[in-house]
Parts: structure tokens; C-alpha cells; sequence
């Protein structure tokens, strides 16, 4: 019967991805996902293979199938949480573990998948504020350069202006202290009009 057919299908793949014979596995695989769209089993079949050679993406949806049709099924929680965890995803493979154990709270495996997966979570955080900190570390270089390149135009416009021109603004004269340029916002008077 096509039941049989199926699950004989998923057996011999699994058998054939053990042995090696990758190319064999993912033709019976497919067969079994041909026979039955929602056999779960040769989606996780088809994920473990794909995580095994890397391939993250296939990996990936072939998860996400079979969770579409066995969302509590602990061990293709826990195996969807560590690809989470190759593609950086820390945050994903955390809520995954947690999943896992939710379903199986005394799988090991998920245990220590969610302790690493916190930890990277953890790691990455601190190396994105490190990054953050750097970034506001070069703002404030740029923003005490900036700062310097103002002061270093007020002080040649105090050399222009004691050597009697004015401040390129037509606001100060020769006529006023050379104080009065370091009182910034202040309303300037007119030594003129001081008595």
C-alpha cells in the first residue's frame, strides 16, 4: 500500500544519508514527499541532509515543512533550533530550544543547544555594543575634531581681528576686546556706545 511505500521510502533514505550515499537519500526523500506533501519525516530527512552539507537555505525550508505539519515534535525542534544557531539567527535558535523542551523537557541535547544558544545570543549582543560604543567612540573623535576646527576659526579670527580686520561676518571691528569673541551668545555692545 502507499503507506508502506512512504514510510519504506523514508527508511531506505535515511539508511542510504547514514551510509553516505547523499545523492541516494535525497531521491528517496523526494519520492516520499511525491507520495505523501506532508510527510513530515522526509522533510526532517531532507533538513538533516542539507544541514549536513551545508546547505542552510534547503536546510532550512525543508524544516520549516515539516513543521508545518508537526509543530511538537522535539527533536526536529531541536535540530531546526542548531541551524538557526549556524545562521546566526541566536535569537530564533533560542525561542526553537525552548520549543524543544517545552515538548521534551528532559532532552539533553536541547538543554545544551539552548545554554550555547544563549551564550552566542549573549556574545553577539556584547560585540553589537561593542560595535555601537565604537561608533559613538568615532562620533566623539569627529565631534572634538569639529569642535577643535570651530575653536581653530575663532582663534584666526581673533588673530584677524587684532591685527585690525574684522571677523568675516561684519559683526566685530577692531573696536572690540578680543574677549568678546569667546562670549558666545552674547549680545555685544559697542565700546563706542559704553561711556
Amino acid at each position: 500500500s502507499g503507506e508502506l511505500d512512504k514510510n519504506t521510502l523514508v527508511r531506505l533514505a535515511d539508511r542510504m544519508r547514514a551510509q553516505g550515499d547523499l545523492a541516494m537519500a535525497a531521491e528517496f526523500y523526494q519520492r516520499a514527499v511525491a507520495e505523501d506533501p506532508q510527510n513530515v519525516a522526509a522533510y526532517y530527512g531532507l533538513g538533516n541532509m542539507y544541514a549536513a552539507l551545508g546547505n542552510n537555505a534547503a536546510a532550512d525550508s525543508a524544516y520549516r515543512e515539516a513543521l508545518r505539519y508537526d509543530n511538537h515534535n522535539a527533536a526536529l525542534l531541536r535540530d531546526y533550533a542548531k541551524l538557526q544557531l549556524a545562521q546566526g539567527n541566536y535569537g530564533s535558535g533560542v525561542l526553537q530550544y525552548r520549543a524543544a523542551l517545552t515538548e521534551n523537557g528532559k532532552d539533553s541535547k536541547a538543554h545544551n543547544g539552548l545554554g550555547v544558544a544563549l551564550a552566542a545570543e549573549d556574545d553577539h549582543q556584547v560585540r553589537h555594543h561593542r560595535r555601537l560604543a565604537l561608533v559613538v567612540e568615532v562620533d566623539d573623535v569627529l565631534f572634538r575634531q569639529l569642535g577643535q576646527r570651530h575653536l581653530d576659526h575663532r582663534h584666526r579670527a581673533l588673530d584677524q581681528l587684532l591685527a585690525g580686520g574684522d571677523d568675516g561676518l561684519g559683526l566685530l571691528t577692531a573696536e572690540h576686546r578680543a574677549s568678546d569673541l569667546l562670549r558666545i551668545g552674547e549680545v555685544r555692545q559697542d565700546r563706542k556706545s559704553v561711556v
